[in-house]
């Protein structure tokens, strides 16, 4: 029966799709399901009749996920998985096409090997790193527990990545939307805002002030971001208000922009953070 699992073909309640290197080790696994216990039965099916030890790998992500507009799953469609994957150096394959038919959420288990983990996402010990381990599991132990929290987020932290993907952000809501929310009390929700004192009259249950970067921070995150060392007078032309990790992103982004499209990388650092703060034309 757990031999089926590596047969490739066509399925109708789960896919296994699985990241190898040459060499043909399993680095990576996905599974989805069109529900958790077929998910978890899949994945345990399928590292037995791979003869793999879960002590031997980390759990990145569970949780429904959003298929809409899908009418299968495959290595085909999984476009941007295997992308990833091949940054890594894995080839993905799968163990067949799953048809979706109706289907518009499916429950899905992400492991990867312990030792591919700490190489590419082991944790730094730089402040940087603290900074959105901290607040971010702060926040996601509160909304996992059904708790709403309203995060005064003057620090930049990106919330879409901390929090998890059933529960609704709210950006600069009005009083009446985030009171209409929490009376209905159906799920938790994170209101993200510049200031708290606006909420004052609501009662949240959390409240969570995220501080502004100091330069020196976010000059340490910008540099992991871009792996490389930025000399101390380029962020001098920065405001206060521009030294968030949002921030910090984007600058990366047009920087990476810049560069791929044969910019010099020092030229191109210089236009970034220029562009970031009103790139002046000239005539």
């Amino acid at each position: 029966m757990n031999e089926e699992i590596l047969i490739p073909k066509e399925r109708k309640d789960s896919i296994v799709l699985v990241g190898i290197t040459q060499e043909g080790s399993v680095e990576f696994i996905k599974v989805y399901g069109i529900g958790r216990e077929i998910a978890v039965e899949t994945l345990e099916r399928y590292m037995n009749a791979e003869g793999l030890h879960p002590a031997d790998f980390v759990l990145l992500e569970k949780g429904e996920e959003n298929v809409k507009g899908k009418t299968v799953i495959s290595v085909n469609t999984e476009e941007k998985l295997r992308l990833a994957l091949a940054k890594l150096g894995l080839r993905m394959i799968s163990n067949g096409v799953l048809y979706l038919e109706d289907v518009k959420k499916l429950y899905q288990v992400t492991l990867i090997r312990k030792e591919l983990y700490n190489r590419v996402f082991r944790r730094s010990r730089e402040k940087n790193s603290l900074f959105e381990e901290t607040f971010g599991g702060i926040i996601e132990f509160f909304v996992s527990h059904g708790l709403s929290v309203l995060v005064e987020n003057k620090g930049g932290l990106i919330l879409e990545n901390k929090v998890p993907k059933r529960v609704e952000i709210l950006y600069e809501p009005s009083i009446s939307e985030v009171a209409k929310k929490l009376r209905l009390g159906d799920s938790p929700i994170v209101v993200e805002t510049k200031n708290a004192k606006k909420y004052a009259e609501l009662e949240i249950p959390v409240v969570l002030k995220i501080p502004q970067l100091n330069r020196n921070l976010f000059k340490k995150i910008l540099e992991k971001s871009l792996m490389r060392t930025l000399p101390e007078e380029l962020l001098s032309v920065l405001p206060q208000e521009k030294l968030t990790l949002r921030n910090a992103q984007m600058i990366a982004k047009v920087y990476k922009l810049l560069v791929e499209n044969g910019i010099d990388e020092k030229k191109a650092l210089e236009m970034a953070v220029s562009l970031n703060t009103g790139y002046k034309m000239e005539v």
